[in-house]
């Protein structure tokens, strides 16, 4: 009867159960048990057999007594049919039975049971088996997804993978679990972000590898995947332009090393960053590593690889960008060639082989504008026709890459004159600016190359309309914020000249004032002060057209701010404002004690080596986080910012300063007074002929030859009109303030035949007006001491006989000398701080193409270089510098002003005595005795009427010989 009904229960519940285990049925609850091992034995995964042992399980727990002996055993051969139907078949509800039985009986049990503890325990490791069972199986499946995907391209493969992989995320619970799938999900959706540049994903991407990197262990696996998040960083600071995010992107590539496929990547992604960091601010640093890291990944990579023309291309790239013609004549053919190479590779993507061929098209295209290679920039158009014809539309790059092309083809318009072809630069800059959008973080390039297109076309057809359209697009291309400084200093210069096309002074100076605004940002204190001068080089234009368009507008003040914050940017941003610190540490004193250690630091920087660029970075930000900071207190929302145009007025309060504005558009000299500018038109004074004369004038110089003749057109052109407008007082101060090639000329010997500059005023000299106040602010010197450094003799350089003469007038004229004989640098370094004064006796040497290594000549091999000087604190009266060349500035920038002598001023020192060109002992000697003479009796205010007065006297010696009389200047209140 027993066996009967167990066979009805079985049938009831299992549709076509096998005939065999029906009849074997008997009437023995051990006899159940055993037909159902036995079955589950021989047939593990047949479907039928499975509910038939269920079944007969089920109806045996209904029969028999909770504490039978053999109720264990039918649980657990239950819970085995129950299993293997969920995962042989995909049944979920057969699982949740099998979760729902076991937990009841276990439950039902004492807790000192050790059948409940058993029970338990095969809950959770089934559990366990089969969630890893699940995941691998889904992981599988959303991992050949992907690989249909790279295979063909297949979006629905890809978006499937992408849900498949969060699936298997979100059914597993331990998070160090999570590691392999996240890692997956994350390149999912990085190749996403790719086809259609959604920062969600990108976001996402990186969030899943964030997560799984907090549980991968060293190796390898670990390189791979902060090589990949690294990348992805990047990317995402050229969405939000937040620079946290690029330096985790540092911190995390730096922080591991791998090899073969891994350690690729992560050259290749670090390298990415330091291109980025290149192109953005100019640090030359970021560029020289990252060539090296490219040609290391290059060296391990199989020309086999899919990669291998991707990471030629990135090299090719960046040296095409970091090398100008003029630096390394080579580096375009360098460039072309890997960009051949790379196009000319196996086994690369067909999406990628358009941006090889633009690639190439590039460094063509240079050629052709270095050399006039026509064939060259043919061969360009026709990869670029191949590209806009055959490129994919969908690729996200698209735009960009059609912008680069529209270039290109302006430059064979411009050779050809083809009308045809500036309708295809025309067609390809519009369509890429359509599929670009008004958020397109290439928007204001895009932009740019069609405005470019358009300037061209009316250049050489006249058409007004495409002239309009043209300057329209650049003023919206400046417009935009997020875009580097330098490109948008360089967008606002074109405009600004636009504007002056059309005579619209006073917009073209609202252009010219807010490029000259991004001046700090292009030589932050993030950049090696060569690349800071390399930057400032290519800007001199701009602020000497500046001043002119603002006084074309009638606005003087505006020119006068204007030239001084075009001018002297280094200078400005070595000295800060003491006053803004002085007031800021009364009320935030911690604030205050952080930016001065900061600005320091920053100041003397000169780590090297791999990691070094990311510190000087990282403590730049900081600086410019703390500066923001302080700009949101109550009443400081201008520190450290433009000095106002009253401030500037009243460096004029002990006399005039009289501040040039040279420029093809108009040049004046500004006669700043405290109540206001007064104009002076300079007709026929113009930066080509100002140059000229200066060229002559320092080469006559050299040669020992006439120079009365620049010096009386000087007097005529430039520094008598001035004189003119000023009271005929020879007692009267006048501070010079040249701009341009003026800084080589001396204004204060301008004249003729007996009467000039030395006749009518006291002269010094300033190389800005902050300057000036600076040197007005300085604190109580050190004491009236002298400390004369002396060498007579230095390696590599012909000995000086005078020195030592000069050091015995030096102790019989001062009251108080400390002698330094054969100084050497750190001696010097050590004894410079506990002196008011001090005398140089040496060589130095000018170096004009990086005016920042001009040095002061001591014993042994290190001399005193402008930057040790300017990196000094002091608080001194009076510096002598009794050298050769120590006032002279260099030809590439000579509105920087940078040279020993204003170095010694950014020191702390407010007079500071030096020389515009190279003087001869003998006569060095007899100007410092006449100079101190006048110092010993009236102290160290006195030392531009010192100087005055010595100069005077050798003038009068040796009228016919300004070289001898007229070298040494002053410089300081």
């Amino acid at each position: 009867m027993r066996a009967e009904r167990a066979r009805e229960a079985v049938v009831g519940r299992v549709e076509g159960a096998p005939d065999e285990f029906l009849r074997a049925i008997g009437d023995d609850p051990a006899g159940w048990m055993a037909l159902a091992d036995k079955a589950l034995g021989e047939s593990a995964a047949d479907r039928t057999v499975l509910g038939a042992v269920a079944a007969l399980m089920r109806f045996t727990l209904s029969e028999i007594s909770p504490r039978h002996p053999l109720r264990e055993q039918c649980v657990r051969l239950l819970a085995v049919a129950l299993v293997d139907t969920a995962q042989h078949h995909d049944d979920e509800a057969a699982y949740t039975e099998f979760q729902t039985v076991v937990r009841f009986e276990a439950e039902r049990l004492p807790d000192d049971d050790p059948a409940r503890a058993r029970l338990t325990g095969m809950l959770a490791s089934v559990g366990a088996r089969r969630r890893e069972s699940t995941h691998d199986r889904m992981t599988a499946e959303a991992r050949a997804l992907l690989d249909r995907f790279e295979a063909t391209e297949d979006e629905a493969a890809l978006d499937e993978a992408i849900a498949r992989f969060r699936a298997v995320v979100l059914r597993i619970a331990d998070e160090p679990d999570r590691r392999h799938p996240l890692g997956s999900l994350g390149l999912a959706l990085v190749l996403r972000y790719q086809l259609h540049a959604d920062p969600g994903d990108l976001r996402a991407a990186i969030s899943a590898w964030r997560r799984a990197l907090a549980h991968t262990p060293p190796g390898n696996g670990r390189v791979q995947l902060v090589a990949n998040l690294a990348g992805a960083l990047h990317h995402l600071f050229d969405l939000e332009r937040d620079e946290a995010v690029r330096e985790e992107s540092f911190q995390l590539a730096r922080s591991v090393r791998g090899e073969g496929v891994a350690e690729m990547r992560r050259l290749n992604n670090l390298a990415a960053g330091l291109v980025a960091r290149f192109v953005e601010t100019g640090d030359t640093r970021a560029a020289d590593e990252a060539i090296e890291l490219h040609e290391r990944a290059i060296a391990m990579t199989d020309p086999a690889d899919p990669q291998y023309a991707t990471r030629l291309h990135n090299l090719s790239d960046l040296v095409k960008v970091r090398f100008s013609a003029a630096e390394d004549p080579a580096a375009v053919d360098r460039s072309i060639d890997l960009s051949r190479r790379a196009y000319a590779a196996a086994n690369t993507p067909p999406r990628q082989r358009f941006a090889l061929a633009l690639a190439l098209a590039a460094g063509l295209s240079l050629r052709s504008e270095r050399s006039a290679d026509l064939a060259s920039l043919a061969e360009a158009v026709e990869l670029i026709r191949v590209f806009v014809a055959d490129g994919p539309r969908q690729d996200p790059d698209r735009p960009f890459l059609l912008g680069k092309a529209s270039l290109i083809l302006s430059t064979y318009y411009d050779a050809t004159g083809d009308a045809a072809v500036a309708g295809e630069a025309a067609a390809a800059a519009r369509e890429a600016l359509r599929a670009a959008g008004t958020g397109h973080p290439h928007r204001p390039m895009l932009l740019f190359a069609l405005s470019h297109v358009l300037s061209r076309v009316h250049h050489h057809t006249g058409e007004a309309a495409a002239l309009a359209e043209s300057r329209r697009l650049m003023a919206e291309a400046a417009s935009v914020p997020a875009q580097s400084p330098l490109d948008r200093a360089g967008m606002l210069v074109l405009v600004a000249g636009a504007q002056v096309a059309q005579q619209r002074w006073a917009e073209a100076a609202d252009a010219y004032d807010q490029a000259i605004g991004l001046f700090p940002l292009l030589v932050s204190r993030r950049l090696t002060r060569a690349d800071q001068e390399k930057r400032l080089a290519e800007r001199a234009v701009t602020v000497r057209d500046a001043g002119a368009v603002a006084l074309q507008a009638g606005d003087p003040e505006r020119a006068l701010t204007l030239i001084e914050h075009g001018r002297g940017t280094l200078f400005a941003q070595s000295l800060e404002n003491r006053d803004d610190f002085d007031d800021l540490r009364a009320d935030h004193p911690d604030l205050a004690a952080e930016l001065l250690s900061l600005r320091d630091t920053l100041a003397t920087w000169t780590a090297e080596g791999a990691g070094a660029g990311d510190d000087h970075h990282r403590l730049a930000r900081r600086w410019e986080e703390l500066v923001a900071r302080v700009r949101e207190l109550p009443g400081r929302q201008g520190f450290l910012g433009r000095v106002r145009v009253g401030e500037l007025l009243s460096a004029a309060e002990r006399g005039p300063v009289v501040v040039f504005s040279v420029s093809a558009i108009r040049s004046d000299a500004l006669i700043v007074r405290p109540d206001g500018i007064e104009v002076v038109p300079l007709p026929g004074v113009t930066p080509e002929v100002v140059e000229r004369n200066a060229r002559e004038f320092l080469a006559a110089v050299a040669d020992g030859e006439d120079v009365s003749g620049i010096l009386g057109w000087l007097w005529d052109a430039v520094a008598g009109p001035v004189l003119d407008r000023l009271p005929d007082d020879p007692s009267q101060r006048v501070w010079w303030c040249p701009t341009g090639s003026l800084a080589f000329l001396p204004l204060h010997a301008a004249g003729r035949a007996g009467h000039g500059v030395l006749d009518r005023v006291v002269s010094s000299g300033t190389p800005t007006l902050r300057a000036l106040l600076h040197a007005r602010r300085a604190g109580v010197p050190a004491g009236t001491d002298t400390l004369v450094v002396a060498v007579p003799e230095a390696e590599g350089v012909p000995a000086l006989p005078g020195v030592e003469r000069e050091v015995r007038l030096l102790e019989d004229v001062l009251p108080t000398t400390t002698v330094l004989r054969d100084a050497r640098r750190a001696e010097v370094l050590d004894q410079i701080g506990r002196h008011g004064r001090a005398h140089f006796a040496c060589h130095a040497v000018t170096d004009t193409a990086h005016p920042s290594d001009s040095r002061l000549l001591l014993a042994g091999d290190a001399p005193l270089t402008v930057l040790d000087i300017a990196r000094l604190r002091l608080e001194g009266d009076l510096a002598h510098l009794s050298a050769c060349s120590t006032a002279t500035v260099g030809p590439v920038l000579p509105d920087e002003a940078i040279h020993l002598a204003s170095a010694f001023q950014l020191a702390g020192y407010r007079h500071v005595v030096a020389t515009l060109w190279p003087v001869r002992d003998v006569f060095a000697v007899g100007f410092a005795r006449d100079f101190y003479r006048v110092v010993a009796e009236h102290g160290a205010g006195s030392a531009a009427l010192a100087v005055h007065q010595a100069t005077r006297r050798l003038r009068d010696r040796l009228p016919d010989h300004p070289e001898i009389w007229a070298a040494h200047v002053h410089t300081g209140p």
